[in-house]
């Protein structure tokens, strides 16, 4: 068994992701940890990982925390939780944010799916969409949950423009730093 200490330390004790959360999502084998102690959010894809984020849990010499997408990783999938059968979409910039928002809202969501883009990747919100269409889940809301920065509220705006308004909504933090 993969040692997931520094992981579980820094998701549950630093980050507040709860334990439930964190227990749940190492008994999907969604998360690892590295040999540096780094967390490995996975991404998967009928099961098969297709990519991962490497979020770090200690701080590196310029006090900023090592993140990283593996080489390895293949198109844009991103890491993704669905809970419950889902008909929702609610996009994130990393994963972290997408499981501090289910934390916090976790008595709220239900069949929903958490999408981190590992950034602003429209690619990534465009092939979440075809692939919950391809499992014959429509898709009945997205709801934007980047950062409430110029860039996540640029992204967020843009795209609840130029699709069904109906559909999308705007979910941002209060603060530039996310959540």
């Amino acid at each position: 068994m993969n040692d997931r200490i520094r992981a579980e330390e820094y998701l549950t004790y630093e980050r507040k992701i709860p334990p439930e959360i964190f227990n749940w999502l190492d008994k999907k084998d969604l998360i690892a940890q590295d040999k540096l102690g780094n967390v490995i959010f996975k991404w998967k894809q009928q099961g098969e990982i297709v990519g991962a984020d490497r979020q770090g849990t200690s701080p590196m010499k310029d006090g900023r925390m090592f993140k990283e997408i593996d080489k390895n990783s293949r198109g844009s999938p991103g890491f993704s939780v669905d809970i419950g059968k889902p008909n929702s979409i609610y996009l994130f910039e990393t994963p972290i944010e997408a499981l501090s928002y289910w934390g916090i809202k976790k008595e709220k969501l239900q069949n929903t799916r958490l999408v981190s883009m590992t950034g602003l990747k429209r690619q990534t919100m465009i092939d979440e969409i075809k692939r919950m269409g391809r499992k014959g889940h429509k898709v009945k809301q997205i709801t934007f949950c980047t950062d409430n920065d110029k860039a996540g509220r640029e992204f967020a705006n843009k795209y609840q423009r130029l699709m069904n308004k109906e559909v999308f909504k705007i979910d941002l933090p209060a603060n530039k730093t996310g959540i």
